[in-house]
């Protein structure tokens, strides 16, 4: 059997792809696999009287880990904090 060159005239494996691909996964017989994980949906807050936060704008970041890997940062939450106000509730969506 022969090989296949994509890209290449001079193909080393069964399978030879040379330049930029674009997937949306990898799945093998030997067991790697490699699959896209979505961005997480973005979390939410709330601000409450008291707490130790400095006044101003803060930025949080989520990701997951999981089986198959890390997700992508999820949207930005900013949450900008107050005199009086310097707690901040997040709900992070599982």
């Amino acid at each position: 059997m022969g090989s296949l060159g994509i890209g290449t005239t001079a193909p080393t494996y069964s399978l030879d792809v040379q330049g930029t691909t674009a997937i949306s996964g990898i799945n093998s017989q030997a067991g790697y696999n490699i699959n896209i994980v979505a961005a997480p949906p973005s979390p939410t807050y709330t601000l409450n009287a008291g707490g130790n936060v400095d006044v101003g704008v803060h930025y949080y970041f989520v990701t997951y880990t999981t089986a198959i890997g890390e997700t992508n940062t999820g949207s930005t939450l900013t949450a900008t904090t107050t005199s009086g106000n310097q707690t901040v509730n997040l709900t992070i969506p599982t």
